[in-house]
Order: structure tokens, then C-alpha cells, then sequence
């Protein structure tokens, strides 16, 4: 009897301790998306998030008072960021690009890290402990919470959003066999522009991070920036139909293209096209996300009233495009 008791419990203990190393999960999938969630991940964002509102807003992302010795090792976790890694974009920079794809997809149990990380995932497994007790459970709830939310809605909608974007693009989605990975981030990326907190994408293949906190504040919203940021790869700057159709009509009518036109475009395109997917699952949508928070606002009422008839195919991309430019010169 003994025996099987001391096996039980050395099996519970091994069980556990499974589980305690298992740092990253596939949550859910959709006909184009992988859903996942990665303990390491959420740590980093939390840290340099809170490090880039720290040194360029004199603000925090902190509600919650530690006890002071731990809060002694989160500001020592938050001076090491603030020195060696606030100067890294979280979307543009080699290493955050290569540190992202490595943690979220090979080196969720820290096992064979490369030489160029090790300092960096000491630092985390150093914070480890105040991660768990402090931030964690929040920020695995909210993330699963709001994909839980939304995950009828991308159901019921994701084949015709791809039919229509890729229409209008001229572009195929990203190999039909491959679904998009998307991580799951309590916490994304923070700009100076805006100092939001806001999902971000990287290309080659397509990883698109989406982030919980305050994205759900106008129902459907979060519907739409997962399409906005999922569409990446079909509207690059320099390149391919929108961009080309773009430049090319600059080079011959010699004019100048406004900053980041195809990207008010792709704003625009898969904010419309959620728009009207929402309301035919019968949720009421007024007002897409640029228009809401003031993204290019002023080429918003230019885009609505030209590429309005380039959407319900009544003119090409070219012709809405001149007429786009005639009037926003004017």
C-alpha cells in the first residue's frame, strides 16, 4: 500500500511539473488561423511595454502594488530593458523579429537557447516567479477570454473576408494549406504616435500578434483589427496590385503619392468589409476603426466617398485613385 501512495504522489509531482514547464498552446484554430498563447511571450511584452510608457510617456502600465522585494526585481528586470532592449521595435527590429519567432515557436521550454538570447531569457527566468504570482493568471484569462468571444464570429465570417479582400487586392491569401499563426498578447506594441497598446504583424510568413488589453472596447473591433493585421501581406508598400496600381498612376500623371497611402487602403478595405460581415451576423458596427480613432482621418472621408465604387466594382483601382488624388490636392 505504501508503495502504490509513494507512486501516486511522485506521479502527481511529476505531473505537475510537466505542467509548470509546458509555456506555450495551441488555444484554438479556424479554417485560416492558429490561435496560440505563450507564457514567455506575454512576460516580454508586459516588460518592455511597461519600460517604453515608462521612459517616453513618464507613465505605467503597473495596477498592481508588489510587495517590495519584489517590486526591487521588477524595476532591476525593467533597468535591463530600458538599457539593453527599449531601442529594439517590437515589429521592425532583426532581433525582436528573430526573439519572437524563436520564443513563441521553438523555445517556449527555454531548451537549446541560441547564444545571441541567452542574457535576455536569463533576465525573464529571473522575473519568472514575480510574473507568476503577480500578472499571469490576468493576462492568460483576458487572452483566452477575448479569442473565446470572438471565435463564432471569425468562424461565421473568416471565408467570406479572404474571398473578398483577395477580390479586391488582387492577391492570393496566404498558402491555403497554411494556416496564419497568431499569439495571443495581453500586452502588443506601443508607439509615440499614439502611446495605444495595439496588435502588430510581421511578414514572411505572416505572424500576426494580437494583444486583450482595452481592444474590445467597441464590440466587433477586435473582428476587425485580426482581419486588418491578417491582410498585411497582401498590401505591402512598394509592391504587388494596390501599391503598383498606386505608383504607376503616380510615374505617369506625375504626382506626389501621400504618406502611406496603401496602408489607408488596406485600413480602409478591411474595415469595410467587417462592417458589413458584422452586421449581416447582426451586430451593429457604425463606425470602422479608422474613422473611430482618427487613422489618417483626413484621407477617411476621400477613401468613403472614392473607393466606395471601387469596392462595389463600378470603377477600377486606377480611376479611384485619380479621382482620390484629384480631390485630396484640391
Amino acid at each position: 500500500m505504501k508503495k502504490v501512495i509513494i507512486f501516486i504522489f511522485l506521479a502527481a509531482i511529476f505531473a505537475a511539473s510537466t505542467q509548470a514547464q509546458i509555456k506555450s498552446e495551441l488555444v484554438d484554430t479556424t479554417k485560416y488561423y492558429a490561435f496560440h498563447l505563450n507564457y514567455w511571450f506575454n512576460m516580454h511584452h508586459l516588460l518592455w511595454v511597461e519600460s517604453f510608457m515608462n521612459e517616453k510617456a513618464d507613465s505605467t502600465i503597473m495596477t498592481i502594488k508588489l510587495a517590495k522585494s519584489d517590486r526591487a526585481k521588477l524595476d532591476a528586470t525593467l533597468d535591463y530593458y530600458k538599457e539593453k532592449l527599449l531601442s529594439e521595435d517590437l515589429r521592425f527590429s532583426d532581433y525582436m523579429q528573430s526573439f519572437k519567432k524563436w520564443i513563441t515557436e521553438d523555445g517556449s521550454n527555454l531548451t537549446s537557447v541560441p547564444k545571441k538570447y541567452k542574457e535576455h531569457i536569463e533576465v525573464l527566468k529571473e522575473f519568472d516567479p514575480i510574473y507568476q504570482k503577480y500578472f499571469w493568471a490576468t493576462h492568460k484569462e483576458a487572452c483566452e477570454s477575448i479569442l473565446n468571444n470572438h471565435l463564432a464570429l471569425i468562424k461565421n465570417t473568416e471565408e467570406e473576408f479572404v474571398e473578398r479582400i483577395t477580390t479586391l487586392t488582387r492577391q492570393y491569401w496566404q498558402f491555403e494549406t497554411e494556416k496564419i499563426r497568431v499569439d495571443l498578447s495581453y500586452f502588443g506594441k506601443s508607439t509615440t504616435r499614439s502611446f495605444g497598446i495595439n496588435p502588430y504583424t510581421t511578414l514572411f510568413p505572416t505572424h500576426v500578434v494580437m494583444s486583450a488589453f482595452k481592444q474590445d472596447r467597441a464590440k466587433g473591433s477586435w473582428l476587425e483589427l485580426l482581419y486588418h493585421e491578417s491582410a498585411h501581406h497582401l498590401i505591402l508598400e512598394n509592391s504587388y496590385f494596390v501599391a503598383g496600381t498606386i505608383k504607376d498612376l503616380a510615374q505617369v500623371e506625375k504626382f506626389k503619392i501621400p504618406r502611406q497611402l496603401s496602408h489607408s487602403y488596406l485600413f480602409f478595405f478591411t474595415g469595410q468589409i467587417t462592417k458589413e460581415l458584422l452586421e449581416e451576423q447582426g451586430i451593429d458596427y457604425p463606425q470602422i476603426y479608422m474613422d473611430r480613432e482618427k487613422v489618417f482621418y483626413n484621407y477617411f472621408p476621400l477613401l468613403q466617398k472614392h473607393l466606395t465604387p471601387y469596392m462595389n466594382r463600378e470603377v477600377t483601382l486606377t480611376e479611384a485613385t485619380r479621382r482620390f488624388i484629384a480631390d485630396f490636392n484640391d
